[in-house]
């Protein structure tokens, strides 16, 4: 609705009720926001798994390294 001067009135905001309108947006952010925890866990979790890959193929190739130098040690005798 626009009044006389054409400026748009303000819905009233009766026994300190939001709007529906403002009602929807907080809703909005609050799910923006509780979305925001569940991919902090995966990013945590995705972290720990690449760090746990890392020791795991460090170990793996540690073990190369060294079977690799026992054959060739032993071929050297």
């Amino acid at each position: 609705m626009t009044t006389k001067t054409g400026l748009a009135r303000t819905k009233p905001n009766l026994f300190g009720v939001p709007s529906l309108e403002t009602a929807q947006a907080i809703d909005d952010s609050d799910k923006a926001a509780a979305l925001q925890a569940p991919h902090y866990r995966l990013s945590a979790r995705m972290c720990e798994l690449e760090q746990q890959f890392d020791v795991k193929a460090s170990e793996l190739r540690a073990a190369f390294v060294s079977e690799c130098q026992e054959i060739l040690g032993e071929a050297d005798e």
